[in-house]
């Protein structure tokens, strides 16, 4: 795996990526791993498994949004998954692919996976889940580009405009 250069504004995170894995690794403010993202089956059904202290295991599918019939390319975004995680699958392969990685960063990653549990781990954000929100950034892991606004945000705001000016125009014609 080698390290993608990318200049995070905001936050303190790595992403190492090769050809079956992307791996985003997050650090407190004393350099110390706080927590981890790694997206696998890249040229499937691309999915990820994301460990926080607070949160635990989650396990999401990356949804690109080509279904959603844009002309153009979204943001891909995490979305629940219920599938079982392929921990084995998964451990074996990335150890492969990880030979290149800072051993920290490698054995933190290695153990994290050993220590998931087997069978579907669900998500964050479960309609059951009794635990009170946490903040949208600690939620919503790596697939945010700080430096373009959401594929979205651009139709929203020209629908706004367009309602505006029809109420406008209806308020006008109404005096």
């Amino acid at each position: 795996m080698r390290e993608v250069a990318v200049s995070w504004a905001r936050e303190h995170r790595r992403w190492f990526s090769d050809d079956q894995f992307d791996l985003f690794v997050w650090f407190d403010a004393d350099g110390g791993i706080s927590w981890f993202e790694l997206c696998y089956d890249r040229s499937d059904i691309e999915r990820a498994l994301t460990w926080t202290p607070a949160r635990g295991y989650a396990h999401w599918r990356v949804s690109t949004g080509d279904g959603a019939g844009m002309n153009y390319d979204m943001t891909p975004i995490l979305v629940p998954d219920d599938t079982e995680f392929p921990k084995d699958r998964i451990i074996g392969t990335f150890t492969a692919a990880a030979n290149t990685l800072e051993p920290t960063i490698r054995s933190f990653v290695i153990q994290r996976l050993q220590a998931a549990p087997g069978g579907p781990l669900g998500h964050w954000r479960a309609p059951h889940d009794p635990t009170p929100p946490v903040a949208e950034r600690e939620i919503v892991p790596g697939w945010r580009n700080d430096h373009q606004p959401p594929a979205w945000r651009p139709a929203l705001i020209a629908a706004a405009i367009a309602v505006g000016l029809a109420l406008a125009v209806w308020f006008l014609s109404a005096i």
